[in-house]
């Protein structure tokens, strides 16, 4: 498994909701075919902390876009795992049910993004972000935002617009 030379340790004083929100940022604003994805490698975090950081993002609606929605589908089986896992080059890395992976979908006004983080191992995640669409985006992600379904009352929350 490839491991980007660019990896972070939030023991360097980085808060990982900054770290998310440039990730996101950069692929919102610079992601072309080019250059679809973009992979960081954290240190010293859970899938449990992503989830907490991504919803403080979205509550808190910290990216620069205006309404930011971000919505997240867990990997619950083997299969579409493994696909995800191979898309992003992530090799030996076994499916684990209990640690809850999930897929983020950040959709903007003008465009959406693909967040995936894959826990290598206890404390070390890979983050992948890439445009969401129909050329770039693998069957097995596409298939868990269209079996998403409608947005229920519960799935509303109230963000902070006034900053």
């Amino acid at each position: 498994m490839p491991i980007p030379m660019e990896s972070r340790d939030l023991r360097e004083n980085q808060q990982p909701s900054e770290i998310f929100v440039s990730l996101i940022k950069a692929a919102l604003e610079y992601g072309d075919e080019a250059n679809p994805r973009i992979d960081e490698v954290v240190y010293d975090i859970s899938l449990g902390q992503i989830d907490q950081h991504m919803r403080k993002i979205q509550l808190d609606q910290d990216l620069p876009f205006k309404l930011t929605i971000i919505r997240a589908r867990e990997i619950k089986d083997e299969s579409t795992y493994n696909a995800i896992c191979e898309h992003y080059s992530i090799s030996n890395v076994p499916f684990n049910p209990l640690l809850q992976t999930k897929v983020y979908f950040i959709e903007t006004t003008d465009n959406a993004v693909v967040f995936t983080p894959i826990e290598l191992e206890r404390g070390l995640v890979n983050i992948s972000v890439e445009l969401f669409d129909r050329e770039n985006t693998i069957p097995e992600i596409f298939d868990l935002y269209m079996h998403m379904g409608k947005m229920n009352m519960s799935d509303i929350k109230f963000v902070k617009l006034n900053k």
